[in-house]
């Protein structure tokens, strides 16, 4: 009987609640529940009640997923580059052992990880690639534009502009199937909601009882999604 499989390659190593960690984590608990298993590769020093803490904190998961490595390294190790290997062998390993099980097995890959697309997409090996900014380093700007190249990787831009300069950059070659998607973000109940009053956190914050304020901190790069945020704060002048 075919079965179907998500591989989810993280963007960072996970040691504490951080942007891409929430967004990572809420991406793969919302696709994990159209496959039959899933794997969440990455590597972390945490264990235990930490990190189950941080997976309920950064996106109320209440389960650890398969494919998290805790494994103690000099800090020297603890770089992207390390992370991207790890997933990479056990992303080929996973996939070779569905397939010998059964060649029926659909496996479904979403990554993250430049380094591992990379070499994911010179073994021709259909996955998605989500991008979320033009690389900078040469080495990297190379392996990405190697990614965007290969029809085989289907292509998750986090905003229209960065497509744009994509496609821009590659002389307007045809990159293959491509969508834009913003970053997700966590889904919260009223019961959520109900343990803390976000106004009065917000205001106290601000030290204004007059007005309620948003605050964005973050990078606004090109490609990065800034129009979205202007074009949010124009619909809502009061804001």
């Amino acid at each position: 009987m075919k079965n179907n499989y998500l591989i989810y390659l993280a963007p960072s190593i996970i040691f504490r609640v951080k942007a891409n960690t929430i967004q990572s984590l809420c991406q793969y608990k919302y696709l994990s529940s159209f496959y039959k298993d899933h794997y969440y590769l990455a590597l972390t020093p945490l264990k235990g009640y930490k990190l189950t803490q941080l997976f309920k904190n950064a996106s109320n998961l209440k389960f650890i997923p398969k494919g998290i490595l805790n494994i103690n390294l000099p800090n020297f190790f603890y770089r992207e580059t390390f992370n991207s290997f790890y997933q990479l062998i056990n992303c080929l390993t996973i996939f070779l052992k569905l397939k010998v099980s059964n060649p029926k097995n659909s496996l479904y890959i979403y990554s993250r990880s430049t380094i591992a697309s990379y070499f994911l997409s010179v073994l021709n090996i259909r996955h998605v690639f989500e991008v979320h900014n033009l690389e900078k380093n040469r080495l990297i700007d190379f392996m990405q534009k190697v990614i965007l190249e290969t029809q085989n990787v289907n292509k998750v831009f986090i905003s229209s502009k960065l497509k744009k300069l994509a496609l821009s950059k590659n002389n307007n070659k045809t990159l293959g199937r491509l969508i834009v998607a913003p970053d997700s973000s966590p889904s919260y109940s009223s019961i959520d909601f109900a343990e803390v009053n976000i106004n009065k956190k917000v205001r106290e914050f601000l030290f204004d009882e007059t007005s309620l304020k948003c605050i964005y901190a973050g990078s606004s790069g090109d490609g990065r999604g800034i129009e979205l945020l202007l074009t949010i704060a124009r619909r809502l002048p009061n804001i």
